[in-house]
């Protein structure tokens, strides 16, 4: 029988958290899906993990090691469900997850992608802080045009809009899910659910984001070339080759160096706030002078000793 769910995982490396992923999906209340997870090279003991399972719902896939995004269009097109779920294999999702987003879908055809609110957890699971993105599709429209409205794990789209909007671009090694969004709101209505469905991981190992700097140039090329669409009625990007990101903004799309440099240091003050929530002090430090000397501005300064001595607080 053809299942109404696919539910997409890409694991790299996962041992670590892989089996609560896992868990919490196998464990849900809504039952009729697939679960395809693809071992993406990993070369530790995640496939003994996940060949020790033997749930008939999982499709198991090992190849050599493509990246998240190849993995994830992969999943796409081996996946047989109406609906199309994701989930990150250091993450969890509630177990009515799946069923509240079904239903939402079955009851509001109007609607393509679904995502959720999010609490975020720490290394050793202990939730720390939480995110309510947008809900209504005007705001989240709205939203898209500066960053992501979806947590990318906690989505479920209809598979139908693969056939308007195509599959994530691989030109993307990051923000792939981002660009995907923006892709599917431009053609469809989207929403999130105000319920926490979705717990995010963030340890000390993700929030270093040693290539963080490269992420936010794919970021803002998301940016960019929504706007090209928006003009145009489509980007160029499927005939640049051989081009970086970077090289993009500031040759193909002329953006200003100091466009680039507000924008990175105001993301890399953000991540420095966000890795102090979890006490990963040497990130924060490292991600605020990364900001600043990107801008220098003495107010920098002031935010990063109040939000330090805040944190030092909350742990008397």
């Amino acid at each position: 029988m053809i299942p109404k769910v696919s539910v997409i995982m890409s694991v790299y490396n996962g041992e670590k958290y892989l089996r609560e992923a896992m868990d919490s999906i196998l464990n849900q209340t809504f039952t009729d899906f697939e679960f395809i997870i693809i071992n993406d090279g990993s070369t530790d003991h995640t496939k003994q993990i996940l060949e020790s399972y033997t749930d008939s719902r999982i499709r198991l896939f090992h190849q050599k090691n493509i990246g998240l995004t190849k993995s994830l269009n992969k999943g796409l097109r081996v996946a047989n469900g109406e609906y199309i779920a994701r989930q990150d294999a250091d993450d969890i999702s509630e177990l009515d997850r799946i069923n509240q987003e079904v239903s939402f879908l079955d009851n509001n055809s109007e609607i393509a992608l679904i995502g959720t609110y999010v609490n975020f957890i720490n290394e050793h699971g202990k939730k720390f802080d939480v995110w309510k993105p947008a809900r209504r599709h005007q705001d989240i429209k709205k939203g898209l045009t500066k960053g992501n409205c979806f947590c990318h794990g906690s989505v479920m789209f209809r598979k139908k809009c693969l056939s308007v909007v195509g599959e994530y671009r691989e030109f993307f090694k990051y923000t792939q899910d981002y660009d995907f969004w923006v892709r599917i709101s431009e053609k469809y209505k989207v929403a999130n659910l105000n319920s926490f469905l979705y717990q995010f991981r963030r340890y000390p190992k993700a929030i270093s984001r040693k290539s963080l700097s490269e992420q936010l140039d794919f970021h803002l090329l998301v940016i960019q070339l929504a706007k090209e669409r928006e003009k145009k009625g489509s980007d160029d990007l499927k005939n640049i080759k051989n081009s970086t990101p970077i090289s993009l903004l500031k040759h193909y799309y002329k953006i200003d160096r100091r466009r680039i440099k507000k924008f990175k240091s105001t993301h890399f003050l953000k991540y420095s706030k966000e890795a102090l929530s979890t006490n990963n002090y040497t990130d924060a430090a490292r991600l605020w002078l990364k900001a600043f000397f990107l801008e220098p501005q003495k107010w920098k300064i002031r935010f990063f000793v109040k939000q330090l001595l805040n944190t030092l607080i909350r742990q008397v």
